[in-house]
């Protein structure tokens, strides 16, 4: 089901699409499930089994033990695959609910499976409900949706031993406020000892959430063809332009050292009653970055293997178009601002760590800004070649 519309009928085992009986509605497939104008069982299961949380996120082990189940694919079910990031979910067959009854927009939900998954278990004599937006989120890290203030907050914990993402987050959406860029905004909360990262967030009822991963894989490469230039041609084709915000991210995970910008945590809007794409989405999820798990003493000569179009972080820049966007003073701007949000870590992020990450920024910047007038002066050698030669 796609919002109200049965897009197809789906034959499921144990949790798993094992064929796709009927499509109804080819239009209203997921991005990237369609072969040649048929659907594709094995990219269907693929969405579907993409949906759930990963086998590898902390304390889903334990959950799933207590609650009896094999996996995420079956929590997916009992859910109905319910998610805030987009309208799809499935009926079983001869149900009548209908989205108003079950969505997550503007219905509430079930936090026993957020608690579970932050290791408190329910109390003995309450009925566990799986009806919760937490089977369908992404990520290795502790994370649960909560209605904070009436709206639809996502709060995520960090790793040790620095539990430094739950700061990162803030500190990037600092850096993106600065620059500035279109970017979610984070704040901090402290549980029980505990930092979290808090967003609201940015899809709605009418919106949804397509992921550069189902952009790219919704059409056949190019060969010849960069998948950065892929993508950015996918999109220009259902009149979205994503190549200045697609830059502007690429920039700040290169100042931000930011190894985990996977084409599942980037993408565009689209309307959930038209489908038609409105435009990129503001940039998330950022903080696995910074170091967040690398000692003090190695930070000064640290580089992460980059994502998503390239495996080191200078040769994804070259990707870029013209840099003239780029304003090192902004960045400047921001650093005190930074220094405050790792102040606030309660003595997990020290001064020498501090300005040891600081530095990297502010290294990083130069670069970019160094790389910005490179490409300018050769411009301007262009275009005065191009006017001697007419």
């Amino acid at each position: 089901m796609h919002k109200d519309t049965q897009v197809s009928r789906l034959e499921m085992v144990n949790g798993q699409v094992t064929s796709v009986a009927e499509v109804y509605s080819q239009e209203s497939m997921p991005l990237g499930t369609l072969r040649n104008g048929y659907a594709d069982p094995v990219s269907m299961n693929r969405w579907w089994n993409g949906r759930g949380i990963p086998q590898s996120r902390e304390g889903l082990d334990e959950a799933l033990k207590y609650l009896g189940v094999s996996g995420p694919s079956e929590l997916l079910s009992e859910s109905m695959g319910l998610s805030l990031s987009d309208h799809y979910w499935i009926r079983k067959g001869g149900s009548q609910v209908c989205w108003d009854d079950v969505d997550f927009f503007d219905n509430g939900f079930s936090e026993d499976l957020g608690d579970l998954l932050f290791g408190r278990e329910p109390d003995s004599d309450t009925v566990f409900d799986p009806t919760s937006p937490d089977v369908t989120t992404d990520g290795v890290l502790k994370k649960r949706w909560k209605i904070i203030d009436g709206n639809r907050c996502l709060v995520k914990g960090g790793s040790t031993p620095f539990c430094q993402e739950t700061f990162n987050e803030v500190v990037a959406s600092t850096l993106m406020g600065a620059m500035p860029m279109d970017h979610v905004d984070y704040s901090l909360l402290w549980s029980d000892g505990e930092s979290y990262s808090v967003c609201r967030d940015f899809i709605d009822v009418n919106t949804e959430l397509v992921t550069a991963h189902q952009v790219i894989i919704s059409e056949p490469k190019d060969n010849r063809m960069s998948y950065y230039d892929h993508y950015i041609e996918v999109c220009r084709k259902h009149g979205v332009d994503v190549r200045p915000s697609l830059d502007r991210m690429l920039v700040l995970d290169y100042l931000i050292d930011n190894g985990d910008r996977h084409t599942n945590n980037f993408g565009i809007f689209r309307d959930a009653d038209t489908l038609e794409w409105i435009g990129p989405a503001p940039v998330y999820d950022s903080g696995s970055s910074l170091g967040y798990n690398v000692p003090t003493e190695h930070l000064s000569n640290m580089e992460s293997p980059s994502k998503p179009f390239k495996k080191r972080f200078r040769e994804q820049l070259d990707l870029l178009g013209p840099l003239d966007w780029f304003d090192r003073g902004s960045v400047d701007c921001a650093m005190d601002d930074i220094r405050r949000v790792m102040d606030g870590s309660r003595g997990r992020i020290g001064p020498e760590r501090r300005e040891a990450l600081v530095g990297l920024i502010q290294r990083r910047a130069d670069h970019v800004e160094s790389l910005k007038s490179r490409r300018r002066q050769r411009s301007v050698i262009s275009s005065m070649c191009a006017s001697v030669s007419m």
